[in-house]
């Protein structure tokens, strides 16, 4: 079975979500071939791309340049709009199954009929050459930690955004705190070069002073016992590694699509609302994800929003770094899924219809 992953996304969480499911596909058939094909217009795709162990064939793209599909054909070499080193001799235009776009939707691993996933991993060696770095950072690789992300309105690749972006750090840095006065353990803090400075102290490592630091930000992520994170893109990392993760202040929970995720959801009030509504209320009366929607298009045409969204208190965040603890403490709760071979799912070409494959067409199934 010859797989070709068309990962077309340029935004970070996108890019990891599709390398995971792209990784995925490929364990649920028997004796494939995945090549994957990437344009590098981002940093941290190719540290993204260090994480997946299955793929047989990663090809980047010349110049930056798409590739038309009419190239995946017996006479596409002809097609090409310009070289590239292997196509010919490694027969990479041969494919059974091309999937993209869409196809690559965080949508395919969640609910009843999601498919079944495993967790991107890296190298021995290469995890251990990030690890040392964080060891001279002044990580104590012997002990645990966690990592802690929350968004802020001054990412170069994406634009302000109101309703997601963190003005007041304040509930996130006491959410530190908690963690390392009260569990006892480090934290590093992920994010952009040039995000808010924060007051250095003992068992934080902050890597938003460097610069380039995508792959060490990888590389803590895969080890950390758990993670705290906004709804954006790094929150993806723990998605994709397996690590028990709280995403907070979400408008909605469309970033959920891991097995061990805890969902906190903002508060809503004004509009048409006689309070505010919190968390699973909001579920209830039906207002997420609908009112988040109707809110994003009035924000992009440049019109007032019609609901007020309060971010997560410190006493929340803390709520929930509690239960996410807990929750890594299950030893079960922090093993990797590296195969999935040998599942009743797991299957060879061509696609028989049965109940038992229910599970891999889960494109119209959402949260």
């Amino acid at each position: 079975m010859n797989l070709f992953a068309y990962l077309s996304a340029q935004t970070y969480g996108n890019f990891i979500t599709q390398v995971a499911i792209a990784s995925s596909v490929k364990e649920n058939f028997n004796d494939s071939r995945l090549v994957l094909y990437f344009v590098n217009d981002r940093p941290y795709k190719i540290p993204i791309l260090r994480y997946i162990r299955n793929a047989d064939f990663i090809v980047q793209s010349p110049n930056n340049a798409v590739l038309p599909f009419e190239c995946l054909s017996q006479f596409g070499p002809s097609r090409l709009p310009m070289p590239i080193p292997g196509w010919q001799e490694n027969a990479l235009w041969k494919t059974d199954l091309i999937f993209g776009g869409n196809m690559l939707n965080e949508g395919i691993l969640v609910g009843d009929n999601a498919l079944d996933h495993v967790h991107l991993t890296p190298e021995d060696e290469y995890l251990k050459e990030q690890m040392n770095l964080l060891k001279t950072l002044g990580l104590d690789t012997e002990k645990w930690f966690a990592c802690v992300y929350w968004k802020e309105n001054n990412y170069s690749f994406r634009p302000p955004n109101p309703i997601r972006d963190i003005d007041d750090n304040q509930p996130y840095i006491e959410g530190i705190d908690y963690i390392i006065e009260k569990l006892g353990g480090q934290v590093v803090r992920l994010g952009h070069f040039n995000s808010t400075k924060m007051k250095p102290r003992k068992g934080l490592i902050d890597l938003t002073l460097m610069t380039n630091s995508e792959e060490v930000q990888l590389a803590a992520t895969y080890k950390a016992k758990f993670m705290v994170a906004t709804g954006s893109g790094p929150a993806s990392n723990a998605n994709a590694f397996g690590i028990p993760i709280l995403i907070t202040d979400l408008p909605e929970a469309g970033d959920i699509w891991g097995d061990r995720s805890y969902c906190l959801l903002q508060s809503i009030s004004g509009g048409d609302l006689d309070k505010e509504y919190k968390q699973t209320e909001i579920y209830d009366k039906g207002l997420a994800p609908q009112a988040y929607l109707d809110d994003h298009i009035l924000w992009r045409s440049g019109k007032p929003m019609k609901y007020y969204y309060r971010k997560n208190s410190a006493d929340e965040i803390i709520d929930g770094i509690k239960e996410t603890y807990e929750f890594s403490q299950d030893p079960k709760n922090q093993v990797k899924i590296t195969s999935i071979k040998n599942k009743r799912n797991s299957i060879s070409f061509p696609l028989k219809r049965n109940p038992n494959l229910d599970n891999l067409i889960p494109f119209s199934k959402r949260l």
